[in-house]
């Protein structure tokens, strides 16, 4: 059963756009092992907050909009909330600029970094030896919709990650 009658329209303002520039692309693992792409770029002022980070999804979102460091790109927040890296302005693009290369080994752990034959995803096969899904590990068995401990956010896991308690 739906929530809103068939009928219903929501309609929205087109979402503010800006350019800005590719000033590095880093890899982030989360708690599954899941090696993410984020464009980090020149702050600018999008829809009422300052963007400086955009997650690009996986390498496929990488190869497909043909992103590299040192590129102008639009950014818009899509449904006015989450970052979105809409397009990349091949002439605005510096010479000499090279396309981003998928990581062989896990930027935290130096494990291998395996992509599934149909898998969109590509994967740190550290498990928890790798510090960062030891980390999100812990941070979601403390949340809200898991075991809600109080008092046992980011920054304790991290510190208690990082040196080696946990």
């Amino acid at each position: 059963i739906a929530r809103a009658p068939r009928w219903a329209l929501a309609r929205k303002f087109p979402a503010e756009e800006a350019l800005t520039r590719v000033e590095a692309i880093e890899w982030q693992v989360g708690r599954t092992g899941a090696v993410t792409p984020v464009a980090r770029l020149t702050p600018k002022f999008v829809g009422g907050v300052t963007v400086s980070n955009v997650t690009l999804h996986n390498f496929d979102e990488v190869r497909r909009k043909d992103v590299r460091v040192g590129d102008t790109v639009v950014i818009r927040r899509a449904g006015d909330v989450i970052p979105e890296l809409v397009r990349v302005l091949p002439e605005r693009r510096p010479q000499g600029a090279q396309p981003v290369q998928r990581p062989e080994r896990c930027p935290v752990c130096g494990s291998q970094v395996l992509k599934p034959e149909g898998e969109a995803v590509a994967r740190c096969t550290g498990g928890f030896s790798c510090a960062a899904q030891r980390q999100e590990a812990i941070r979601h068995f403390a949340s809200r919709p898991a075991m809600e401990i109080e008092g046992l956010g980011e920054k304790l896991i991290a510190q208690l990650v990082g040196g080696g308690a946990v």
